[in-house]
């Protein structure tokens, strides 16, 4: 979780069985009102698969989403690095900046919100463990609509009865035998003779995935008679203990790799795998064989970035283990937690203990007591913000991992001789800084003459790196995230026997030193996120070196490229290299001498300024992957030399501007994914070539090469091929699952489909000339129909042979009259209709529907009958001038969400009533907004409605039995100028959100006492409301928003959970609350508020972010003569005071995050007392009087 791919959709395991069905289920779920935020839990038993289903449905959600983020393992994460790390990864993946920290939780809570603030997210919260989980990552967000948040825990408890909850089952037992032999006969079945034997174990197992993966990779290859064995010991467990069917796997393995198994789930999830080989070599412990092994048996896994992972039901089994081989303490190998403190307050020595992992109190209390001196055997401690004191003589000799957080900058022990140590970790989070640096004392005072692994990442005291004179056998140094060093120490040429070199994130390094020339060993050098200009010529002395990246991660920015400019020609004497990753920096051109590059395997030169691609990388025989995508000074003819390129899978040329393909384009025999897209100065396609899966086209071609030997060809997809009159053939394209043609303006016609009985998606999308599409009879496995803004499309052909299509979306086809028949459609779910100006009809549904759309559609007068739809469960007629009347929607039993709205004021509304409407028990979203005739609104039987929209509903006159909506969570109402009161609240138990806008008559609000789920009150331009009920009691209130409410005279005390605090024009409002108690408040906006004189109280808010104060116009009066308390306020990171034309001194002195300062047209002030950090933002227009600015740096660019 370390660094969060902003760009990357998370993996999925191989092997997935039977997950389709309950893929679906959590999307329709999602598939709800888009104008409301969807909160999905998904729970059930560990090793059920509930990560697996999240991942699966957050990856097809991702491409809908701008900002989203994947927060896996949070449980874990925040027991081993604080809730402040989940919170600052979830910041920096909502803003895309990877230097956002949260040193608070408290103060994380206002960051989230203020980050996620009005956005549309997507957010998976993997393995929630606590209810304060939930509440300090998404509580009290005002995310835009159509958000999505999903959640998965064990304990259906933490979620909350609002949340749409999915509880995962266990596998029949057909999926059950299918994913057991896939693990433990690499086969969809089992042999004949296993069959029976495989019918039983899988029996044993419960439907659990978990147990199948394990069990069944544990007996892969293995005799008959240990499958017996086998599945006797299976009988014995009790059928729903799932550790103990687990076991049967560890039990398997030898001592040794036992060993390092409990090692990995007491300390070493998510550390770096080749951190944790050092320290077993070291104890002999063997362990290339012994991760292989585990591997093998699906009992751990490690990511991409080395990081050993497993699953959290075999964590807790091994934990139990480590536990249980000492049934005191001070008798087991390994401590953590609570029993490491009791240990440490016992007085006799400990020979038995040789992993220990302390927390901070822990740490203090390791060193007070001299706890070092008692423990002879130990070889793994684990630290945190503690100094080193006291005399080490003979003390911790046999220590091989010393790991040791937010080290102290002072070294004050005596005799620290660690003679074994092989692993040295100074590093903290990217959170958390180190505050050691390149003098500290202990690098001269710790002898450690065998070390091996040196990472000293977020050190950000370091300008150079330690003097490594003494490190002969150092293999591994890792600067990462070292944001001020400057320089590498030539000291750096004694560590010959150095493998890594990752100075990633080094943001001040600018050159590297001929020195590194002496790493004659070296096999990796990561040099991402630096301001390095130029790689030097001695690199070409690095024989043995692997890989190199040197990929500039332009999101933590904003700058698109790195200053990379040159690659030396040396580089072509490399001859183990096999990763080059160039991405997005300012390298215009690539040395022929990577031609010689004979292992390389993978070059990424992605966004780039690259101009010509050598053609010598044609010589690369061992080439796989050629990423040349968004290169936009890329032109001209692609060119390769014959003879190589023999390996090549995966070329991506997208977004340049080349202008021709090798002709030899179909002699890559390897080729199976060419991208080509937004390729719009490519002349024409050559032949490709027939290994080819995936096809990404655009180019200027009138027409394309026959692609009827594409016989593997799975992905068609064109886009932006303009001058594209017709399609080859397709009849052998027997594999083809999906087909797009994106923009192809001049295309009229598309070949027959008949043949492809393997397509499941069809797409056409902006063919305007496109007049018929060619019968769809044959395609029996199509399951989504896509036809957008094919404005010259008339009819679509019979869909009745279509037995399998799930989803029909037609929008802007301006000139499509009718649809054909849907009856026959037995598993058609949705029905998405969306501008076909032109319609004028809807056939009769099938009964199988469940969301039927119909946007922006004004000539359709007649609607299907609903009575028959037992299934549908979200209808939506917006801006339907024709609707008159909806027959039969008293029998939608099912129907969760109506949406009838008319958008604007312009659009003709022919509804007078909603007729059945009591009869819809299960509604939970009703939106009639705009409907200007309806009267009279029966709710009467809506106890479960959660979310009401009245906006704009100027005829309505009363609400029928409004306290029965007890499950009602959103209420709405809008320009209801009429509307002089608002019936009783005291029953919705459950409302959270309550939105009043433009009631420009309305006087008083009801009391707001009774409720205690009210977390956002919005008043807006309610013109004639002079005061606000108490709010003191409203014990979840987090966002209190008055806007133009001008009558309003003052505003009630606050509940102290208030999170928020927005006041915008409101002149009359003299009296505002102390502040004192407001210990959550993080944003406090009073913009145009002239009667503000006084905050009492501001100096006691230490969660406060945001505080914002200007008059937005020079005409206001203003009666702040001070702010007094401000410099209290640490956490402060906006300070927004424009126009405030009394205040003289500005105290900013204590505001170490500070981040955004606006004191625009703040007349009298005369002196800016700042902190002697970098600032983002500085506006200071019109400060006539201003003269002095005290410590103040503003950014560099």
């Amino acid at each position: 979780m370390d660094e969060q791919q902003h760009d990357f959709l998370p993996p999925l395991p191989g092997n997935l069985v039977g997950i389709d069905h309950h893929v679906a289920e959590v999307m329709k779920l999602a598939d709800t009102d888009p104008s409301e935020i969807r909160i999905i839990g998904i729970c059930g038993i560990g090793g059920i698969g509930k990560t697996t289903l999240a991942t699966n449905v957050y990856n097809k959600l991702a491409k809908e989403f701008e900002w989203h983020s994947f927060l896996i393992d949070i449980k874990e994460t925040i027991n081993r690095k604080g809730m402040e790390h989940i919170q600052s990864l979830l910041i920096s993946d909502i803003t895309k900046n990877h230097e956002s920290r949260v040193r608070d939780s408290m103060m994380g809570i206002g960051k989230i919100r203020f980050s996620c603030e009005k956005k549309k997210v997507l957010i998976l919260l993997d393995d929630v463990g606590h209810r304060d989980h939930i509440d300090k990552l998404i509580g009290g967000c005002n995310l835009e609509s159509g958000s999505i948040i999903i959640i998965t825990c064990r304990d259906k408890a933490l979620l909350k009865s609002e949340y749409r909850s999915y509880e995962l089952k266990e596998m029949n037992s057909r999926d059950s035998m299918l994913l057991f032999s896939l693990y433990a006969f690499e086969a969809k079945r089992p042999p004949t003779d296993f069959r029976i034997l495989s019918g039983d174990i899988v029996a044993t197992t419960g439907g659990l995935p978990l147990a199948l993966k394990i069990i069944g990779s544990l007996l892969k290859r293995k005799d008959k008679s240990i499958w017996v064995e086998t599945l006797e010991n299976l009988r014995n467990v009790p059928h729903t203990d799932v550790q103990e069917k687990l076991k049967i796997s560890y039990n398997a393995l030898a001592h040794n790799e036992k060993q390092m198994f409990l090692d990995i789930a007491c300390f070493f999830i998510g550390d770096d795998k080749r951190f944790a080989t050092y320290f077993w070599k070291d104890l002999r412990l063997r362990p290339d064989s012994g991760l292989a092994r585990m591997i093998e048996l699906s009992l751990i896994n490690y990511d991409d970035d080395n990081k050993l992972r497993m699953h959290d039901q075999l964590r807790d089994l091994d934990r139990a283990i480590a536990r249980t081989e000492g049934k005191q303490p001070w008798l087991c190998n390994r401590l953590w937690g609570e029993e490491a403190m009791k240990v440490l307050r016992h007085k006799n020595d400990n020979e038995n203990i040789e992993a220990l992992h302390l927390d901070e109190r822990g740490s203090r209390e390791f060193m007070e007591r001299g706890s070092f001196t008692k423990m002879p055997n130990l070889k793994f401690l684990h630290l945190n913000a503690v100094g080193f004191a006291g005399d080490f003589k003979e003390s911790l000799t046999e220590l091989r991992w010393l790991k040791w957080e937010r080290c102290c900058d002072s070294f004050e022990a005596t005799s620290v001789h660690l003679e074994k140590l092989a692993v040295l970790e100074l590093s903290s989070h990217e959170d958390i800084r180190n505050p050691i640096s390149e003098n500290w004392r202990g690098w001269s005072s710790i002898k450690m003459e065998r070390l091996k692994v040196l990472n000293l990442s977020w050190c950000s005291k370091l300008k150079s790196n330690p003097n490594l004179s003494a490190f002969e056998n150092l293999e591994s140094l890792t600067l990462k995230g070292c944001a001020n060093l400057k320089e590498i120490d030539p000291s750096i040429q004694y560590a010959k026997r150095l493998l890594l070199l990752n100075l990633s994130g080094c943001r001040s390094l600018k050159m590297l030193p001929e020195q590194l020339g002496e790493l004659e060993h070296l096999e990796e050098l990561v040099l991402d996120d630096t301001q390095i200009k130029e790689i030097p010529p001695c690199i070409g002395s690095l024989k043995k070196l692997k890989r190199i990246s040197v990929r500039w991660f332009f999101l933590r920015t904003m700058k698109e490229y790195s200053l990379l400019e040159k690659i030396p020609y040396s580089i072509g004497k490399l001859g183990e290299l096999v990763e080059l990753d160039l991405s997005h920096t300012s390298i215009k051109e690539l040395p022929e001498s990577i031609g010689k590059l004979n292992k390389l395997k993978i070059l990424n030169i992605g966004t780039c300024k690259i101009e010509r691609i050598p053609s010598s990388i044609g010589k690369l025989q061992s080439l796989q992957e050629l990423i040349a995508y968004s290169c936009h000074n890329l032109e001209g003819q692609i060119l390769f030399d014959k003879g190589g390129l023999s390996s090549l899978k995966i070329l991506h040329l997208n977004t340049t501007k080349i202008s021709g393909l090798p002709e030899n384009l179909d002699q890559l025999s390897s080729l199976e994914f060419l991208d080509l897209r937004e390729c719009r100065e490519l002349e024409s396609l050559p032949k490709p070539p027939c290994s080819l899966s995936s096809l990404w086209l655009t180019c200027r071609s009138k027409e394309l090469p026959s692609l009827s030997h594409l016989k593997h060809l799975q992905y068609l997809y064109l886009e932006d091929c303009k001058s594209l009159q017709s399609i080859p053939s397709l009849s052998h394209l027997e594999c083809l699952q999906r087909l797009w043609l994106y923009r192809c303006g001049s295309l009229q016609s598309i070949p027959s489909l008949s043949h492809l009985k393997h397509l499941q998606e069809l797409e056409l999308a902006s063919c305007e000339s496109l007049q018929s599409i060619p019968s769809l009879s044959h395609l029996e496995r199509l399951q989504r129909l896509y036809l957008s803004h094919c404005g010259s499309l008339q009819s679509i052909p019979s869909l009745s042979h279509l037995k399998h299509l799930q989803e029909l979306m037609l929008i802007s086809c301006r000139s499509l009259q009718s649809i054909p028949s849907l009856s026959h459609l037995e598993h058609l779910q949705v029905l998405y209709l969306e501008s076909c100006e032109s319609l004028q009809e809807i056939p009769e549904l099938p009964s199988c529907i469940r969301k039927f759309h119909v946007w922006d559609c004004p000539k359709v007068e007649r609607f299907p009958n609903l009575s028959d739809l037992e299934f549908l469960s979200n209808l939506e007629l917006v801006n339907c001038d024709g609707l008159k009347k909806l027959d039969g929607l008293g029998s939608l039993k099912s129907l969760r969400v109506l949406h009838l709205s008319l958008l604007s004021a312009e659009r003709v509304d022919h509804l007078h009533a909603i007729e059945g409407l009591p009869k819809l028990g299960s509604l939970e979203v009703v939106d009639i907004s705009g409907r200007k005739h309806i009267q009279v609104l029966n709710l009467s039987h809506q106890e479960r409605l959660q979310r009401l929209n009245l906006d704009r509903c100027d005829s309505l006159q009363s609400i029928r039995l409004f306290y029965h909506l007890k499950h009602l969570q959103e209420l709405i109402l809008e320009s209801r100028e009429s509307l002089q009161s608002i019936p009783s609240l005291s029953h919705l138990e459950r409302l959270q959100r309550l939105y009043l806008y433009h009631c420009g008559s309305l006087q008083s609000i009801p009391s707001l006492s009774h409720l205690k789920h009210l977390q956002e009150l919005m008043l807006i331009s309610c013109r004639s409301l002079q005061s606000i009920p108490s709010l003191s009691h409203l014990e979840h209130l987090q966002v209190l928003y008055l806007e133009s409410c001008e009558s309003l005279q003052e505003i009630p005390e606050l509940p102290s959970c208030i999170q928020m605090l927005h006041v915008l024009s409101c002149p009359k409002v003299e009296r505002f609350p102390n502040l004192s108690d407001l210990e959550f408040l993080s944003d406090l906006v009073l913009v145009n508020c002239d009667g503000l004189k006084k905050l009492d109280g501001l100096g006691s808010l230490k969660s406060l972010g945001v505080l914002h104060l200007s008059l937005l116009s020079a005409e206001r009066v203003d009666h702040l003569h001070a702010i007094e308390g401000l410099e209290k306020l640490g956490c402060l990171e906006l300070v927004n005071i424009s126009r405030r034309k009394h205040i003289q001194v500005l105290d900013l002195s204590k505001l170490e995050h500070l981040k955004w300062l606006d004191i625009d047209h703040c007349e009298s002030l005369v002196e800016i007392r700042c902190p002697s950090k970098f600032l983002r933002t500085f506006g200071r227009r019109g400060c006539k009087s201003l003269k002095k600015l005290s410590g103040f740096q503003l950014e560099a660019d």
